[in-house]
């Protein structure tokens, strides 16, 4: 029998510690956690979460899809009765026609992430972590960003003694992560989570941390613990005290980390560069940088870049390069393919380092004050500006007065008015949810404003995460226009916030009695 590269006690270890340390280290093989009377899987391949096993039995696929509104009691008993054979459940359900192969795809991927997520609120167990070179097999194979993964693993944590346990001692610095694998992962974030990024690119303590963002303290501490569980951001020791000024000082080392930091890679051209996995000049792009990797082993070359090159056009140039051979931008190529990015995001990575640490040893590093980096209250504004430049309080007034007189418009059966109204109030305050929902669902009864509706709710959505709202009444918007497959998914999302919406029940319902128009629906949505 393997014995286990990796085991401990989740005592000492966070789960989601452990799962940064096996993606860090592109590790292949499975992490196994016993908790209590429970034990559940996650299996990695090259770093990446690709599958998940439980031997919970409200975990397994049939009982996930009822809990969740996908599948109803009595097809489960008629599939259950049906199985033969070492038959999978899913197999049966397909060919038993209780749902298409599609939508058991989706089926199984949310119940693989739920047993992930279960995981998170879990502070005591043993893990182990055994290498396998093919965890699973390529029909079960997931494709996965483990840090999506991390990030929505720590948002659903509802025992906040769990956040508070994971964030340690909050007099710690937190600044931006200097490992480029970790800094330019493909991530999906929440506004919070983005405007703490883009605030905190030099290393600050927790209470300057809370200063960038109009939110709740114990929120503000969950997203930070995400970000660095993720390994976007990274804790350091706290502050010394200059012995002559008496001032608190960040040491010159971290100042140098965060200002040479990666940036994080946006979601969109995250996205862009994914999509290009597999296509022509994908596979162009590939072999002509493993022909420059061949033909020099001189740094500057590998990063495309003259030796008289600036600072910030290396480092730009790094940048370009690391986006495109990231391995989480090639989930769904081959394993030999990953092999090959992982090298040669290996050597443009250590070009990069090489070129810094020579250019790096002229430079006089000295420490900075704390004090230097304490940003600006959100919503506060400047003493020199406040006379001549609105401040966002009187902002997020004439918004509330929009949105209260575009609600007034619409009881009046005016809604080009409210329409109107409701504009100028996202526009004035966008991160309101209610603007942007209330705005959706007067555009969603015009035919011609659905692509506008969509947006507002998805954005509704996005700004408050636990309303079924927009959820609702975008699966709504969906259903309409015969997009059966987008207004499930919402409306089962729905469904997870409130098991008890009768408006989500109902839309699902509504879909199912209308599904009597297969072919049509398959030829719309046919990759």
């Amino acid at each position: 029998m393997t014995s286990p590269l990796l085991q401990g006690d989740l005592v000492q270890d966070a789960l989601p510690d452990v799962i940064r340390r096996i993606y860090t280290r592109r590790l292949s093989g499975e992490l196994k956690v016993t908790h209590q009377a429970c034990t559940k899987s996650i299996y990695f391949e090259l770093g990446a979460i690709v599958f998940a096993r439980s031997d919970d039995p409200s975990d397994r696929i049939g009982e996930s899809m009822m809990r969740y509104g996908m599948l109803s009691h009595e097809d489960f008993q008629r599939a259950s009765k049906a199985m033969a054979g070492g038959k999978r459940f899913g197999q049966v359900l397909v060919e038993q026609g209780i749902v298409s192969e599609r939508d058991l795809a989706n089926a199984v991927t949310f119940q693989i992430l739920e047993i992930i997520y279960s995981m998170f609120e879990w502070t005591s167990g043993q893990y182990t972590f055994t290498v396998q070179e093919k965890p699973v097999p390529e029909d079960l194979r997931l494709e996965l960003s483990t840090a999506n993964i991390i990030l929505e693993g720590v948002r659903r944590i509802r025992d906040f003694s769990v956040i508070q346990r994971g964030m340690g001692d909050l007099n710690r610095l937190i600044g931006p992560s200097n490992n480029p694998l970790l800094r330019t992962q493909s991530l999906s974030l929440k506004p919070i989570e983005r405007q703490l990024v883009n605030g905190i690119n030099i290393p600050m303590n927790v209470l300057q941390a809370m200063m960038l963002v109009n939110a709740p303290p114990n929120a503000v501490l969950q997203a930070l613990y995400g970000l660095i569980s993720a390994g976007v951001l990274e804790r350091h020791p706290a502050p010394v005290v200059n012995r002559e000024t008496g001032q608190m000082e960040i040491p010159a080392e971290l100042v140098e980390q965060a200002v040479s930091a990666p940036p994080v890679v946006p979601p969109r051209a995250a996205d862009a560069a994914a999509k290009r996995t597999g296509s022509l000049k994908a596979v162009n792009m590939l072999l002509a940088m493993q022909a420059r990797l061949e033909a020099t082993n001189d740094p500057y070359e590998i990063l495309g870049v003259s030796p008289h090159a600036t600072r910030d056009e290396v480092r730009d140039a790094y940048y370009r390069l690391a986006k495109d051979f990231h391995p989480d931008r090639h989930l769904s190529a081959t394993l030999e393919t990953r092999r090959q990015v992982e090298t040669i995001f290996a050597r443009i990575t250590e070009a990069y380092e090489a070129i810094r640490n020579a250019t790096d040893k002229a430079s006089v590093l000295t420490p900075m004050p704390l004090s230097a980096v304490t940003p600006t209250p959100r919503g506060s504004a400047s003493p020199a500006s406040a006379p001549s430049v609105e401040t966002t309080a009187e902002r997020e007034s004439r918004a509330e007065k929009a949105f209260q007189e575009a609600r007034a418009k619409i009881a009046n059966r005016d809604f080009a008015g409210a329409i109107t109204l409701l504009r100028e109030a996202v526009n004035l305050n966008p991160s309101v949810a209610r603007y942007h929902l209330l705005l959706g669902t007067t555009l969603a009864a015009h035919p011609k404003m659905q692509r506008e509706a969509e947006a507002a709710l998805k954005k509704a959505a996005e700004l408050d995460q636990f309303n079924t709202a927009p959820l609702i009444a975008l699966g709504q918007l969906y259903a309409r226009a015969n997009m059966n497959i987008q207004a499930e998914k919402m409306f089962n999302e729905a469904l997870r916030l409130d098991p008890d919406s009768k408006a989500a029940r109902k839309g699902l319902e509504s879909i199912k009695s209308s599904k009597g128009n297969k072919g049509l629906f398959d030829k719309l949505f046919k990759k």
